[in-house]
């Protein structure tokens, strides 16, 4: 058995070094000169202006291509390969070199024929290709080469219908592994053929194509041009040139509905079948990477599709399908893990490998951005504003006016000063419908989602359990665990840490319905620094995105860096980018008293735009660490003052306060960054950076 190297090392020579292999998959490829050919449309997606280059590298005597209208597609045959068949040049290669090595049917050459085959002799100028002979044209340095402006003739089509009393076990084993209805097929133009014509004025280009027995045909009718498609091996082509976008599927019969109705948005013809058949409104564009621009999703409103993408479970899918979202709101299709596990990644996949119609029409698992239908305008009224609100739910209580529902809150403070033991013990009062250290909760129990970066299971028994092994009894509304980063490939560089977190987050919403969201802590949603404001940024986007489209509440901690404590806490002392604060609803830390090691207390540090201000630095809360039984918990100790909680200012402080600041100054640090970092002004660390100043005799 050949090795992949070995594979694409006879592939190259069979192609030419890749100059073949163009030359069968691009139509209308015609060469210019000895080391390039015309600029051509780019058949992997919508080139309006053909951008496509092919070219010889001269230095490696290697064919490469170029796309000037899109930068992705570049490299040679074997990157645009794999973006022909739809999969990964970097995780695919070796089924991409399968696959090339069955269409080229270079398993029915003998290896000394390849080596022949590579400079474009068989004995015959022809090469084999998919079981049709292409003339290979020669071309020579000297030779001069003549514009072509005719204009090429397109093609009648007549082909031969299987009917389908006539179907053989091939078609029939398609339909029964597919789902697909052969009434669905004839509805919407798709057939199954056994051979076809293309019909020119001049019969000399009149050609026929007939079937080989093993392998299924099948025609997609669009009229003004048509699609040949073959599942196996996989490929298709066309007859005809493309015209525009061509919606396949239910707006070919139903152009309109009376009412807003979804209609799934499918990768490809053979997804829109399954679909069609399931009795689901369905329809497809030319391709997944088909742009979508602002007229064509209005047209769609307009004739009240309520758009849902289901796209394939690849990096190309799931790319559009967040595009799609992010630019029209519209929702799609969150594929489960076990789809991929069993090696599917698309519609048909997912009910051959299982699926139910039940299980399928719960993986809209994004809700869409409401586009009222009584205004069209992008813009609401006063009057509709208020109106709308009256559909909103009413902003409750969970934790007096800190921690509020439909809103995303931060709690921040030192390591190891409480921050998860608070946060545990919201939650449990959460979970049971009472009040947290006499902050009023307003709602009745609810179902809490709490992700522990934090702690081992060991450690959190130890927490809630007493000396006698006894655990403190935690309501079953409360989910609380930690996560398992392993279970996501970070080598992929096409994985983005964040959003693959944030999929398994609103999956585990899903499944438990919970209400309230604690992650514990921030710092473990990225795999960069939150001190980069553009990380932050992104971050926030996606939990407020979350807290949105879920109707949830979110509490989120987070760290702040070592403080000598001369002055109080605020916002911008959380560890990382000031954004984290700017994008969250409400603020509060959760700070040490210097005056009594055992006291924390809390304080308000950005209040709700639906909250007032009630524990700032005139009115903290006071509380402390106590184990109750089982359970560790904040007790609540009273009111006060938090400069009574601060370190005194002294001489001795004031001098390390200096030396800390020189230091920080030789990082690069700027005066207001040091400023935040030592709990003082920027015209304090002005002072201690000015030069002496001279005093006269």
């Amino acid at each position: 058995m050949l090795s992949i190297t070995e594979k694409k090392e006879l592939i190259t020579k069979a192609t030419a070094n890749g100059k073949l292999y163009y030359t069968c998959l691009i139509p209308n490829l015609k060469q210019k000169d000895y080391d390039s050919f015309k600029t051509v449309s780019n058949p992997c997606r919508i080139d309006r202006k053909a951008s496509l280059s092919v070219y010889r590298n001269k230095d490696f005597n290697k064919w490469l291509h170029k796309d000037f209208g899109d930068s992705n597609y570049h490299g040679d045959m074997f990157d645009f390969a794999a973006k022909f068949y739809g999969m990964d040049i970097k995780t695919q290669f070796p089924e991409i070199m399968d696959k090339m090595w069955v269409e080229l049917q270079l398993d029915k050459v003998e290896h000394v024929v390849l080596e022949k085959l590579a400079i474009g002799w068989d004995g015959t100028n022809n090469v084999f290709y998919s079981g049709i002979k292409i003339p290979i044209a020669k071309y020579s340095s000297t030779q001069s080469f003549k514009k072509d402006d005719d204009k090429e003739e397109e093609p009648l089509l007549f082909y031969n219908e299987i009917p389908e009393n006539e179907l053989t076990i091939l078609e029939k084993e398609f339909l029964a592994k597919t789902g697909i209805s052969i009434s669905i097929m004839n509805q919407y133009g798709v057939h199954f053929i056994n051979h076809y014509s293309e019909v020119y004025e001049d019969p000399a280009k009149t050609k026929r194509r007939n079937k080989p027995n093993s392998i299924v045909w099948i025609v997609y009718d669009f009229k003004k041009y048509y699609k040949i498609y073959q599942p196996n091996p996989k490929r298709f082509w066309y007859v005809g040139k493309k015209k525009g976008v061509q919606l396949f599927g239910t707006p070919q019969i139903e152009s309109q509905f009376e009412t807003l109705t979804p209609l799934y948005l499918s990768a490809g013809e053979k997804d829109t079948l399954v679909l069609l058949s399931k009795g689901y409104k369905a329809m497809c564009l030319n391709s997944e990477t088909q742009f979508v621009n602002q007229e064509m999703y209005n047209s769609w409103r307009n004739n009240n599709y309520d758009i849902i993408v289901a796209y394939d479970n690849d990096a190309t899918g799931t790319a559009q399908a967040n595009k799609l979202h992010t630019e029209f709101g519209v929702k799609y299709i969150q594929w489960p893990e076990w789809l991929k596990e069993k090696g599917g990644k698309d519609v048909t996949d997912f009910f051959a490998l299982g699926g139910t119609k039940e299980e399928f029409e719960i993986l809209c698992l994004i809700k869409p951005i409401e586009i009222k239908q009584e205004c069209r305008l992008s813009v609401r009224t006063a009057l509709q504003r208020l109106k709308d609100a009256e559909g909103c739910p009413d902003i409750i209580s969970h934790a007096d006016v800190l921690f509020q529902s439909n809103e995303l809150t931060i709690l921040f403070g030192d390591t190891g000063k409480g921050k998860s033991i608070f946060a545990v013990g919201l939650a449990d009062a959460i979970s049971k419908g009472t009040s947290f250290m006499g902050l009023e909760n307003k709602c009745e129990p609810l179902i809490v989602l709490f992700y522990d970066f934090e702690l081992s299971d060991k450690q959190f028994q130890k927490r809630y359990s007493n000396l006698n092994g006894v655990f403190y009894q935690f309501n079953d509304n409360l989910f609380i665990d930690n996560f398992d980063l392993s279970s996501i490939d970070l080598s992929d560089k096409k994985v983005v840490l964040e959003e693959e977190l944030m999929k398994k987050i609103r999956l585990d919403l899903h499944a438990t319905g919970a209400k309230v969201l604690i992650i514990d802590n921030i710092t473990f949603l990225t795999a960069f620094s939150t001190e980069d404001g553009q990380v932050a940024m992104k971050l926030m986007r996606l939990l407020k995105e979350l807290k949105t489209t879920e109707g949830i509440s979110v509490l989120v901690l987070a760290h702040t860096p070592k403080r000598f404590g001369l002055g109080g806490i605020t916002s911008t002392d959380i560890a990382g980018s000031k954004h984290l604060s700017n994008f969250a609803d409400s603020v509060m830390a959760l700070g040490a008293s210097k005056k009594d090691t055992n006291i924390r207390y809390l304080i308000q540090t950005k209040a709700s735009r639906t909250g007032e201000v009630k524990y700032d630095a005139e009115n903290v809360i006071l509380c402390e660490i106590e184990k109750e039984d089982s359970f560790l918990t904040l007790s609540f100790k009273g009111y006060g003052k938090e400069q009574e909680h601060l370190v005194p200012m002294t001489n001795d402080t004031q001098e390390e306060m200096k030396k800390k600041a020189i230091e920080l100054k030789e990082m690069g640090k700027s005066y207001q960054m040091i400023a935040e970092e030592l709990g003082t002004s920027k015209s304090t660390v002005g002072r201690w950076f000015a030069p002496p100043v001279a005093t006269k005799n």
